[in-house]
């Protein structure tokens, strides 16, 4: 009897993990997910999204928040995801978000844009790389054996007045012309009108010709988001 009992456990518990390891995987324009618990975690790319030289994490894919790239490794479970590109060299993250060890192949990373302190497993996956994280919020947070840059330009929603909050995308350019444009944000019945330099919006961002000045005086270029009344 305890035999069977113990055979019967055996073979629940590999039907346990052959569901873990068998979940659904959906597609958006550029990432492939599953839902756990009514959360995204991000899988791997698209063919499209393996086509970019820069990527958004997105906040929510069809309405459930992302919150993962790639999963653990568990007793019941191996680790999934695998982000493999070799084009992409930036990478935004709009929100805190867990990075899982070696999810990433990306074998021309530059930079990671994040205005949150991550997850310690993030330092496992650059272990030998030369990505560089960028984190202009929580510096202090970042272990001394890892290169650390400075964002130097800063995209606001114009809207709050903590800076923080008012945040929309970090970036980096030195004395250059902005190499990447990001999508426009949006807020519930208003318009986005475009970017601008001054906090009043009378002064427009010209993608085209203006330069991200980088220097002992400016060390921070701040763009304010437009809108409609």
């Amino acid at each position: 009897m305890k035999k069977i009992m113990i055979l019967s456990l055996i073979v629940s518990i590999f039907s346990l993990v052959g569901c873990f390891n068998h979940e659904q995987v959906f597609e958006s324009d550029y990432f492939t997910y599953s839902i756990y618990s009514n959360e995204v975690v991000i899988l791997g790319l698209t063919n499209l999204g393996m086509e970019q030289e820069t990527l958004i994490i997105p906040k929510e894919i069809d309405g459930y928040a992302v919150t993962s790239l790639g999963t653990e490794s568990t007793l019941t479970s191996r680790a999934k995801g695998h982000i493999y590109s070799l084009n992409l060299k930036r990478i935004y993250l709009l929100n805190p978000i867990y990075i899982s060890t070696y999810v990433f192949d990306l074998p021309e990373l530059e930079y990671i844009f994040s205005l949150y302190y991550m997850p310690v497993s993030l330092y496992l996956v650059y272990a030998g790389e030369e990505a560089k994280y960028l984190d202009i919020t929580y510096s202090s947070h970042i272990q001394k054996e890892f290169e650390l840059n400075y964002a130097d330009l800063r995209y606001r929603l114009n809207i709050h007045s903590d800076q923080l909050m008012d945040t929309y995308l970090i970036d980096y350019y030195e004395n250059e012309i902005i190499g990447y444009k990001p999508l426009d944000p949006s807020l519930d019945g208003r318009v986005f009108l475009g970017w601008y330099k001054d906090v009043e919006c009378t002064i427009p961002w010209n993608f085209e010709e203006d330069i991200v000045i980088f220097d002992d005086l400016n060390t921070e270029t701040q763009l304010y988001a437009k809108w409609d009344k």
